[in-house]
């Protein structure tokens, strides 16, 4: 579908739905099923769990990453903290996600998986820097470092499928 239709059908299935046929089509046998035909895709384009489900996952992704560059080089522990809290929320928010797309669902487990284990690991990075314990922080930033390296692969991976089809 073109983007323009895309557009379009955002319209009506944010807006809602009004008929676009005056009445006496409805008497026309032949006409009522195609205004029956056409409504029926105009309410399945609008439940798309697909487009919506890759939207979502997009928007929690974007807030974890705008949290994450803010707070990039904090020595500060209470921002460290917050962004460790806004993984862990992220991963709950992924996994209170209704993906009803097998191959989308299975990027949306491995995202809150990820966004989980990078926020056990900057609370440990956390606990082992202010106890100034370095062994331990360099293993925890490498846990971190593997940790983007995840979820730039299955950002990708999502953003790939969302685009195709």
């Amino acid at each position: 579908m073109k983007k323009i239709g895309q557009k379009y059908l955002l319209a009506v299935c944010s807006k809602g739905f009004s008929p676009f046929f005056p009445n006496h089509w409805n008497s026309i046998p032949g006409k009522r099923f195609l205004w029956i035909l056409g409504l029926s895709i105009i309410l399945n384009s609008c439940g798309n769990s697909k487009v919506r489900n890759c939207q979502q996952l997009s928007e929690i992704h974007l807030k974890i990453y705008e949290k994450t560059e803010a707070n990039l080089n904090s020595k500060n522990p209470e921002q460290i903290n917050e962004v460790a809290q806004a993984f862990a929320n992220a991963s709950s928010q992924v996994k209170e996600l209704n993906i009803k797309d097998e191959t989308l669902s299975q990027y949306g487990q491995q995202l809150a998986e990820i966004y989980q284990s990078y926020s056990e690991n900057t609370l440990n990075f956390l606990k082992a820097f202010q106890s100034k314990n370095s062994e331990q922080a360099v293993s925890y930033k490498k846990e971190i470092d593997q940790n983007n390296q995840k979820v730039e692969e299955v950002i990708n991976n999502v953003n790939n499928y969302c685009q195709s089809r």
